[in-house]
């Protein structure tokens, strides 16, 4: 068995084998924010971030790049009107869930990739409006 302190590494690294973490691994943890006041579309881009800050003021589609099977993440959405959000083809979404997103408030939405592409491959939950009253 072989231990190391502290690893650098810049680019890709591929492991043929399991790796064990002791503790928790830390990394780059930040979000990616997008900002629509005109409505159109976002594209989360899977292989930059697993987490999203998203502001909308208008209509709007929310799709992703980039997924690779087993990723998952979360998604803050702050909605300031009443306009609808819709997803691209690749999401799977419960109906009744994705009609709640007409009304103005905060959501997180958490996400499963389940195939590399096609109808459906990105699973999506939705929370129902958030406040900070516990």
């Amino acid at each position: 068995d072989a231990f190391v302190d502290s690893v650098t590494v810049t680019g890709d690294v591929a492991v043929g084998d399991d790796i064990t973490v002791t503790g928790r691994a830390v990394g780059s943890q930040d979000a990616d924010q997008a900002t629509t006041g005109a409505g159109g579309t976002i594209t989360m881009d899977l292989a930059d971030h697993n987490n999203f800050e998203i502001s909308v003021g208008h209509t709007v589609t929310l799709t992703f790049s980039n997924q690779t099977v087993g990723q998952t993440g979360c998604i803050f959405l702050d909605k300031t009107s009443a306009d609808a959000v819709s997803f691209n083809t690749i999401v799977a979404v419960n109906a009744s869930s994705q009609a709640a997103l007409s009304t103005a408030g905060v959501y997180m939405l958490t996400y499963m990739v389940k195939a590399a592409s096609g109808t459906g491959s990105i699973l999506l939950s939705v929370s129902g409006a958030l406040t900070a009253d516990g």
